[in-house]
């Protein structure tokens, strides 16, 4: 993940202050195994979930805020050695004094009943040796008939009414308007440690399920086409690597990532070259970069020059921006470069410093032997998709063909993820429509999987 975090002293200042985190989105290495991210954006899955507000750090825990119809989710995920171990969703307040163990326990119970995939409460009650009793005004049960009726919405908290603690076990009855559960577990000294235990010896379980594990950076199958990829994964939310603290060197990194270009220092940052590719797709990205008391962060270039009516971007890329006024053409072309640039780093991890668009909906069209048609939320979505799919690919990328319909700017992307051999490759075409303050508002794809080029 990298969407840059509000400046915080020092990663060992954690663990004596508050911090807050810009847009935190935490990946694989932040948690303590696998299972536990895959808790995570299960929960996110379920309501299609982002971050509303700035995280707050403390030594023990994180804290994340959440808005969905109005109404404030609070999540805190319990964390040690920079690991996250649990996951909990805050309860409202109720006029019950609990003990601190019994409310973690609750609220790790809702965390998981909010999750899109039944099995973390189903695992959560066998593990902590709790036993469920659900009933509503029709029917009494157990969990596979609680989660008929909740599996496809959020269950936004619930009202303890009942508090039994004694020495045989502990009982704890709570509902929601329409139904009522009772809660039974054993051990009135709960703890999350036995918990914690049972569900990191799960994470090969889950992992090698048939289910796809959200945001995991994998190979992609060579037997699993890109419109089954896509078909398979553009409903779920994609999250970025945060790398800012583990680059040591950010010209190695580049290196790494783009092994066959050259990498070049410049007064700013560094550029990243290669030859053209069949005359017409420049192969170039320029970034900058800065070095906090936290890590590193990397941004494009966007330094452009304007001549005329036309956005000289480097000597060999110069857009025509004739269709436009002088004043859009200043106000357009400052965001060229990084929309260049962004979509030239798809296959590599540099995409996830420069993802841009995270809120701009998208119709992707597949265009096979028929045409599949897919809304996507997010653009950036649909490029962290991608760039899973293409890990081993050349990406080339360029805009052309600005124009105005309708006192609307329009214009175009052309995107080729070309394989090793040069030939086989897949296509896209990118419209990108601009609203009347000439933000990116509407973003539609054509893609066009398995295509072969012609030899230069």
């Amino acid at each position: 993940m990298s969407m840059k975090m509000n400046k915080y002293i020092s990663l060992f200042l954690i663990l004596i202050s508050g911090l807050f985190l810009q847009g935190y989105e935490p990946d694989l290495d932040d948690f303590l195994n696998p299972y536990q991210f895959k808790l995570h954006n299960s929960w996110l899955e379920k309501a299609e979930l982002k971050a509303d507000s700035p995280a707050d750090f403390t030594t023990s825990k994180i804290i994340q805020h959440f808005i969905i119809g109005g109404s404030e989710i609070i999540t805190e995920y319990d964390w040690e050695n920079y690991k996250i171990y649990n996951q909990r969703e805050i309860l409202p307040s109720s006029r019950f004094s609990l003990p601190p163990k019994i409310l973690r326990f609750l609220e790790s119970f809702l965390y998981r009943l909010n999750a899109a995939d039944s099995s973390f409460i189903s695992n959560f009650l066998k593990d902590t040796g709790s036993d469920l009793l659900y009933t509503d005004d029709k029917n009494e049960g157990s969990l596979e008939l609680l989660w008929s009726k909740i599996a496809a919405e959020r269950v936004s908290g619930f009202e303890i009414v009942d508090i039994k603690l004694d020495k045989a076990g502990n009982s704890i009855r709570v509902f929601s308007p329409d139904w009522q559960i009772e809660l039974i577990f054993s051990d009135p000294n709960l703890s999350l440690a036995h918990l914690i235990r049972e569900e990191s010896q799960r994470q090969v379980e889950l992992i090698e399920d048939k289910k796809e594990v959200v945001g995991i950076t994998v190979k992609i199958p060579q037997t699993l086409s890109l419109e089954e990829y896509i078909s398979r994964n553009y409903q779920k939310k994609q999250t970025r690597e945060m790398l800012h603290n583990k680059i040591n060197d950010v010209k190695s990194f580049l290196k790494k990532e783009f092994p066959e270009h050259i990498i070049t220092k410049t007064t700013k940052g560094y550029l990243i070259s290669s030859e053209n590719f069949q005359g017409e797709f420049p192969d170039y990205l320029k970034i900058t970069y800065s070095t906090e008391q936290d890590g590193v962060y990397i941004y494009s270039d966007n330094d452009t020059e304007i001549v005329g009516k036309t956005c000289k971007i480097s000597d060999e890329e110069v857009i025509d921006l004739s269709k436009l006024s002088h004043q859009e053409i200043d106000i357009v072309s400052n965001y060229l470069p990084q929309l260049l640039y962004e979509h030239r780093s798809i296959g590599s991890k540099l995409l996830d410093f420069l993802l841009i668009h995270d809120n701009v909906p998208t119709t992707l069209l597949v265009k096979t032997e028929t045409r599949n048609k897919y809304e996507i939320a997010s653009y950036a979505d649909l490029l962290l998709m991608l760039n899973k799919y293409w890990l081993d690919r050349k990406i080339y990328f360029k805009l052309e063909d600005f124009k105005k319909i309708n006192n609307y700017i329009e214009f175009k992307g052309f995107l080729l993820a070309v394989e090793a051999d040069g030939i086989n490759a897949d296509s896209a075409e990118i419209w990108f429509h601009l609203d009347k303050s000439l933000k990116i508002d509407l973003i539609m794809m054509m893609l066009y999987p398995e295509i072969k080029l012609k030899e230069e």
